[in-house]
């Protein structure tokens, strides 16, 4: 097994990440990943994002130093990280560009999509050879991808023939790498920033008048099911309530009355007093 830190790192939440699951054989440091020791033939790695919707073009640089193969595009979520592309089960599952063979190709799986062999001189796939970059245009909504290429000897972006279609949404970047040293970087277009998964403790909420609530609804309950009164007692019950509320203003003006006759009671003895001194 890989050491731990190889692949450590990589899926950290609220890091950016740009691969999520790599080969034991293989070393992911940020957007790059390389493989860093023998172990299986063919091992791949898949991103972090899952493309959905919408356009999206993303830059694949690869780094090669022997004739091994090298395959990049796009596959779908939990596919197996041991075993090259080019396998019949993984047919309508991986698209991806192979352009480090005896025919370079435009891949669905096991099947030549777009080669000179499938569809002419025309359609010829150029060659993949050390340093070049690799730009995939994947449109979703379409489910359709294109590959360009850029060379370093002639400084340009150049357009392959063909495309690849029927591509689901939801797939991540992927990567097979064969030989040891070989590497593989992406662009910030496949990055991702995980988010923690947080476990929310909800605290029971204790409410220390349910005890009244309770009786006063049993009350309520009570009262509902007494029968309605008359118009005779509803006559009685306003005429009392009447009888209290004139006797309750006649209270409050009397107490209104005796302080006012205290006030003035107060005012004299004051001014005699006053009057007295002088």
């Amino acid at each position: 097994m890989a050491p731990a830190a190889w692949n450590q790192g990589s899926a950290e939440p609220d890091k950016p990440t740009w691969w999520k699951d790599a080969h034991p054989s293989l070393k992911v440091h940020n957007q790059m990943v390389s493989k860093a020791r023998d172990g299986a033939e063919f091992s791949c790695a898949y991103g972090a994002l899952e493309f959905s919707e919408g356009r999206h073009e993303v830059d694949f640089g690869v780094t090669r130093h022997s004739d091994g193969y090298v395959h990049i595009g796009f596959a779908v979520p939990g596919l197996s990280l041991e075993g090259s592309f080019c396998n019949k089960a993984l047919n309508d599952k991986v698209w991806y560009y192979f352009g480090t063979g005896h025919t370079c190709a435009l891949r669905n799986g096991w099947n030549d999509v777009v080669s000179k062999e499938v569809g002419g001189p025309e359609m010829k796939v150029p060659k993949l050879t050390h340093g070049d970059k690799v730009r995939a245009y994947l449109d979703c909504d379409a489910g359709e991808c294109r590959f360009a290429l850029f060379k370093l000897e002639e400084g340009m972006w150049r357009d392959m023939p063909g495309k690849l279609t029927g591509i689901p949404p939801g797939v991540v970047i992927a990567c097979c790498l064969q030989d040891r040293v070989d590497s593989v970087n992406v662009s910030d277009a496949a990055k991702v920033v995980l988010k923690p998964e947080v476990e929310l403790v909800v605290k029971r909420r204790v409410d220390k008048y349910a005890h009244i609530q309770s009786k006063l609804a049993q009350q309520g309950t009570i009262r509902s099911m007494l029968p309605a009164p008359t118009e005779e007692e509803e006559i009685r019950r306003r005429e009392a309530a009447m009888r209290d509320r004139e006797a309750k203003e006649k209270e409050r003006l009397e107490r209104q009355e005796r302080r006012v006759e205290k006030e003035r009671a107060l005012s004299d003895k004051r001014q005699q007093a006053q009057f007295r001194t002088t």
